[in-house]
């Protein structure tokens, strides 16, 4: 692991872009190629109609990856108990109600901290699926 870490990301990988939809880097985008020398000019813009995911199967948008932590930290911290329920499998009626079931959601956070950026950005994808 790098010493330099930023929410399940390597920050020499901060800047990497990804489909904004579900976070992958199996994209691809036009771009405009010198027909004789085969030299890359530059792409052909920003239009999600030139991007495009493998993953989804479709023309998206590109972020960079920490724009995709970023929105998945801020479903994570967003989430009700029964979605916290739901994603890590635990029970909040296991834990003491004592501070608002504090210890679940303590449970609940350091579960989704252990999770690698494709097991977050998984999670993530399923769960905005069923929105």
């Amino acid at each position: 692991m790098s010493m330099y870490y930023y929410r399940g990301i390597d920050m020499e990988e901060r800047d990497l872009i990804v489909c904004e939809e579900c976070g992958s880097t199996e994209i691809q985008t036009q771009a405009w190629v010198d027909a004789n020398t085969h030299q890359y000019i530059g792409e052909t813009g920003i239009d999600r109609d030139d991007n495009w995911c493998n993953e989804c199967e479709a023309h998206n948008y590109f972020c960079t990856k920490t724009e995709f932590v970023e929105r998945m930290e801020a479903w994570w911290g967003d989430a009700d108990f029964p979605a916290m329920e739901r994603v890590t499998g635990y029970r909040q009626d296991d834990f003491s109600p004592e501070e608002g079931y504090q210890d679940f959601v303590d449970a609940c956070n350091e579960w989704w901290k252990a999770k690698s950026y494709d097991e977050k950005r998984a999670i993530f994808k399923e769960q905005k699926s069923e929105e």
